[in-house]
């Protein structure tokens, strides 16, 4: 499967969407902007628009950022329940890094001389790290 560019300014919100809360949001905009757009949206074109599927704190980060478009998965013949589907599978199996976790990730990170502030941003850390 192929990614296309879409419009930020076109994506909405699925109706079907549980999470309310964004979650940090900031530090994913920083996230972006060191490392560009990792994952594709995953949308199904409504009309004129697209509906979210997958990727509603990317759209948030990247529109804060200023960027007009990204990256998207247009999935065809979705209908509700394959959405509210993938929407909820996708919410239920994110699982946050330990702190062990994360300190090696930063650690082979610096090993390999990336910058403290990349590997900050990339890491999730706050904009202070270290303070």
């Amino acid at each position: 499967m192929e990614a296309t560019k879409i419009p930020l300014s076109s994506c909405i919100e699925s109706k079907h969407q549980n999470r309310k809360g964004l979650g940090d949001a900031p530090g994913l905009a920083r996230s972006i902007e060191v490392n560009g757009q990792i994952t594709p949206l995953i949308v199904v074109a409504d009309g004129e628009a697209y509906q979210l599927v997958a990727g509603h704190r990317r759209t948030a980060a990247m529109k804060s950022l200023g960027l007009e478009e990204a990256d998207a998965y247009v999935m065809d013949g979705w209908d509700d329940a394959r959405i509210a589907q993938i929407l909820n599978a996708e919410n239920n199996h994110h699982k946050e890094l330990t702190e062990a976790e994360r300190g090696r990730g930063i650690q082979t990170m610096l090993s390999l001389g990336v910058p403290v502030s990349d590997a900050a941003a990339t890491a999730g850390t706050p904009a202070s790290w270290p303070s």
